[in-house]
Parts: structure tokens; C-alpha cells; sequence
């Protein structure tokens, strides 16, 4: 799969990324996207998940292109070299299209929702919510944005990670 504006290992994490917002929301972040119907998602959704097809094929079926720029980098989470279970994690902030409806299936996801940020670190604080280090990161990076504007600021001038990885972990009370 080629990604407009990419190349080497950042197109792959961005596919990757764009993957994984598919399967898991149903939101297709890809240029032409917004000429599918919810019907043709859902089915292509289905289709992916099912293992039917692949996301490259996909892409190639509806003529979809990948772009970078939609894709803003949020952190990167590498694990310590001591844990026996290691990822190497990109997170990125993509503004869901307008047209597209986040929808969580069963299956990978045991529960999904839209929150504002500040409410969901509200329930990590009181016990309330799990959330893994990482998560825990994106949310409090997102807790800062208050526009559009305000989150490109802050992804420009990233106060929270160097080089984009991250610094320190927080774990839960």
C-alpha cells in the first residue's frame, strides 16, 4: 500500500493506524472514503475482520488512497527492555471525517465510546477506568486541546515526549 506523503517505516505505521481505526471504529480515514455508503463500510468492515479480504485489497476494491497528512503524530511508546512482553507503538490524532460514524463491534474492543478526555481521566483517577500507560499519555496530551488550532499548536511543539517517546509511565492509584 502506498501512503501519499510518506515512505519507509512511517507509511507502514500509518497504514497500520489507518487498519486499526477501521477495524475497530469503523472509520475509514482515506481519500474517496466519503463516497462509500454506510452499508459498503459495515461490509468492508465485516469483510476485514472476517479475514476475506486484506486492507491493501480493500483499498485497491473502492479506490481509496492513503495520505499522511491526516494523521498527526501524537507519541510514540516503546517498552522498557525489561518487560518481557515488547511494542513499539505510534499513536497519531486523526480528525474523524464528518461523515463517518464510529460504531464499536464486539469482538477486539470489550467497550468503546465517545468521552471527553477530562471525563476519562476523571474515572482513570477515581478507579472508575483502566487505562494503560499509553493511553493514559494520549488522553492527558488531549486534555490540553481546547480547539482544532490548539491541538496542531501542541503537535507542533510537543511538551510531553522527546523525539516523540515518551518519557515517563504513570500507572494507576
Amino acid at each position: 500500500i502506498a501512503v501519499e506523503g510518506a515512505q519507509g517505516d512511517e507509511a507502514a505505521r500509518i497504514i497500520a493506524a489507518a487498519r486499526e481505526l477501521f477495524e475497530e471504529t469503523g472509520v475509514l480515514v482515506a481519500r474517496g472514503a466519503e463516497r462509500l455508503s454506510q452499508a459498503e463500510l459495515d461490509a468492508d468492515r465485516k469483510a476485514l475482520l472476517d479475514k476475506q479480504t486484506t486492507f491493501a485489497a480493500l483499498l485497491a476494491a473502492r479506490g481509496l488512497t492513503l495520505e499522511a497528512a491526516p494523521f498527526h503524530k501524537l507519541g510514540r511508546w516503546v517498552t522498557p527492555e525489561f518487560v518481557p512482553g515488547r511494542f513499539d507503538a505510534q499513536f497519531y490524532l486523526v480528525e474523524a471525517p464528518q461523515q463517518m460514524n464510529a460504531v464499536v463491534w464486539p469482538g477486539e474492543l470489550s467497550y468503546g465510546a465517545w468521552v471527553n478526555p477530562l471525563v476519562a481521566l476523571e474515572q482513570w483517577s477515581t478507579g472508575q477506568a483502566l487505562l494503560h500507560p499509553p493511553n493514559l499519555f494520549a488522553l492527558q496530551v488531549m486534555a490540553e486541546f481546547t480547539s482544532l488550532q490548539s491541538a496542531r499548536h501542541a503537535l507542533a511543539f510537543p511538551a510531553h515526549c522527546q523525539d516523540f517517546v515518551a518519557q515517563r509511565i504513570e500507572f494507576q492509584k
